[in-house]
């Protein structure tokens, strides 16, 4: 999927963890956003020759757990969160990351969720770059923030 679609759902997904948690909207649509897009950080390692931009390990459950583990002892430790905090938020960067992960296994390219228990890789019927599926995905992101109240009503159609 295209950089602003991982974006969305990330940030989504953020928004969500804020209403059944009572936590910052804004820091957790924030952090969302950042972790639904940090799986393909790997692009700049592809570029180097490094690393395979979709590889297993950017983009697997194993490591969204990862960024948890990490996210979690650094928001503690390093940004003073509070404990409650701190779970939430590698809660949230594990379950934003993943959501990168499932929107990619709808593509063409897919990705080896399961690794590195399985090298399967789970495969979709669309193209990264495909405009209207983006638009599609944006929109589901929009109308389930709208429907659960978070997007409040801003008129009459």
């Amino acid at each position: 999927m295209k950089w602003s679609t991982h974006f969305v759902v990330g940030a989504t997904v953020g928004l969500i963890f804020a209403k059944y948690t009572g936590m910052d909207y804004i820091l957790m649509g924030l952090v969302g956003a950042l972790f639904g897009v940090l799986p393909d950080a790997d692009v700049m390692l592809d570029v180097l020759g490094i690393a395979e931009h979709r590889g297993a390990y950017s983009h697997s459950i194993f490591s969204s757990i990862l960024f948890g583990i990490i996210v979690g002892p650094v928001a503690h430790f390093v940004f003073s969160f509070s404990l409650k905090t701190s779970v939430l938020l590698g809660l949230l960067a594990s379950a934003a990351s993943f959501s990168h992960v499932l929107t990619d296994a709808l593509t063409y390219s897919g990705v080896r969720i399961f690794w590195p228990f399985s090298k399967k890789k789970y495969r979709g019927f669309i193209r990264y770059n495909n405009i209207p599926a983006n638009l599609l995905i944006i929109l589901l992101c929009l109308l389930a923030l709208y429907f659960m109240g978070i997007i409040p009503y801003a008129g009459y159609f």
